[in-house]
């Protein structure tokens, strides 16, 4: 894998995804752009207890690597890197010639609003893209690498994938399913290889399961806490919603905003592509009947693979952070294009995303930027008025980004347009605390939890407008 990373055909590839990676991301490093689980994970942050509640050990033993400390520039820079290998592991995969495909492909992965939602999530970004990547090559080296103990490697990389981002997982069970498809058009489908390949996730999986659940008899904690299972009765409306989310996220605005640059238009042609190919492709191979249902059975389950994290639970929203097998779709497309009828309206296609991709990123830098610089706007001006620096306790809504709705509205959606610190008890306190420390410079103390819930039922705080001093603390009361 070194030698084809290193070799000469790829050097555009790495050049073009650092380069437009850069540019496009850089307002990451070069403003102040944080999200409200990026300001309470920020600067330095050691609380490791919510990932190790789910499983993730190895984004401790990252965390502990790197003593705890979160490094924005070598963050974006890392991930970066990762994100070239992983274009040149995608590309060597579904064997992709064009070197103009290559460089088009490379340029929209890294610009990607999936892309762009995890880089914003600098205090483990490095280890989500880490994740991505292990769990393609546990795949690739199955196909790739001829050894009897490729299997046992796999294996081992997804058990890692795991530890640290188990939605990645959904890599590699797309993969086994794209694969499957094109093997079958391919008229080279080994059933006993595809029933490996699934074994190959399945063994570390139950492995995986079977340490979290001891896991939890040490810690006296529920498994199905640990591992955020779904019961038996919720599976069925888990089947619905893989499917539901699947096709909101190339048509709908509830994943990304697809409707204002009308990106589900494009989408749409790309879906009326890969089927037009995959049926070309199947008329070509003339294929049997019992290959023809299983390749069906196969293109249904897409949505199921590409959703893999909703499967086993029913709690997750799914959002741009578990979407990481979408990644996949364009590359398959193109896989199945052979530079026939389709290249022109493929690459139409890609042009048209990467325009839109660019705005979206930018558009939802624009206004993270917006939403941080009216919290410190509104942060700075209450300090001036609590005169006598007394514990603070601020309720409803800090900052809205209505005088920018030009922007807001282009940008992709997540967590762009929420608020930099929400309005519950724990965000509150944790997040105004850090960010008068970290981005004012001043050592604020918010007002403690049994007194806060204390003054929100007292009839002080109902009467009162705006700001007031109630059991010596600075109360203030927002719209």
């Amino acid at each position: 894998m070194i030698k084809k990373i290193s070799n000469k055909k790829n050097i555009s590839v790495i050049i073009t995804t650092l380069l437009v990676g850069f540019i496009v991301h850089v307002p990451l490093i070069s403003k102040t752009i944080i999200t409200s689980d990026v300001l309470i994970n920020s600067h330095y942050y050691n609380s490791y207890v919510g990932e190790l509640a789910m499983g993730r050990f190895g984004l401790w033993i990252m965390g502990v690597f790197k003593s705890f400390l979160v490094f924005p520039e070598i963050s974006l820079l890392f991930s970066l890197i990762l994100i070239a290998i992983l274009n040149i592991m995608i590309i060597d995969f579904f064997d992709i010639k064009s070197k103009f495909y290559k460089i088009l492909l490379s340029m929209l992965i890294v610009i990607n609003p999936i892309t762009s939602a995890i880089l914003l999530s600098s205090h483990y970004s490095i280890a989500i893209i880490l994740s991505m990547l292990l769990a393609f090559y546990a795949f690739y080296n199955i196909c790739r690498n001829k050894s009897k103990y490729r299997y046992i490697g796999s294996g081992l990389l997804l058990f890692i994938v795991y530890t640290l981002y188990q939605p990645s997982i959904s890599i590699f069970l797309s993969l086994i399913v794209l694969y499957a498809i094109k093997q079958i058009l391919n008229k080279k489908i080994k059933y006993r290889e595809l029933l490996f390949n699934f074994l190959t996730f399945v063994i570390p999986s139950l492995i995986y399961v079977g340490i979290v659940t001891l896991l939890s008899l040490v810690i006296k904690t529920d498994p199905v806490v640990l591992l955020h299972t779904s019961n038996l009765l919720d599976l069925g409306k888990n089947f619905i919603r893989c499917y539901v989310n699947f096709f909101n996220y190339f048509i709908g605005n509830s994943i990304v905003k697809n409707t204002y640059l009308y990106t589900y238009v494009i989408n749409i042609i790309l879906f009326i592509i890969m089927i037009l190919g995959i049926i070309k492709s199947s008329i070509k191979a003339k294929l049997s009947v019992k290959n023809l249902i299983i390749m069906i059975i196969l293109i249904l389950a897409i949505p199921l693979v590409f959703n893999a994290s909703l499967l086993y639970s029913s709690e997750i929203n799914f959002t741009l952070l578990l979407s990481m097998s979408y990644l996949l779709f364009i590359p398959f497309i193109i896989s199945l294009d052979n530079y026939n009828y389709s290249f022109i309206f493929i690459v139409l296609c890609m042009l048209l995303l990467f325009r839109n991709y660019i705005i979206q990123d930018r558009a939802t830098y624009y206004t993270l930027e917006n939403t941080y610089n009216k919290t410190y706007a509104m942060l700075s001006d209450l300090y001036t008025k609590n005169t006598k620096h007394r514990p603070i306790m601020i309720t409803g809504k800090l900052a809205s980004n209505k005088t920018i709705s030009n922007i807001t509205r282009l940008n992709y959606g997540f967590v762009a347009n929420e608020e930099l610190i929400k309005d519950n008890y724990q965000d509150r306190s944790t997040g105004i605390t850090k960010f008068y420390n970290y981005y004012l410079g001043i050592d604020a103390k918010y007002v403690s939890e049994k007194k806060y819930n204390k003054i929100l039922k007292s009839n002080e705080y109902k009467k009162m407008k705006k700001y007031k001093v109630i059991e010596d603390t600075f109360v203030v009361k927002l719209k």
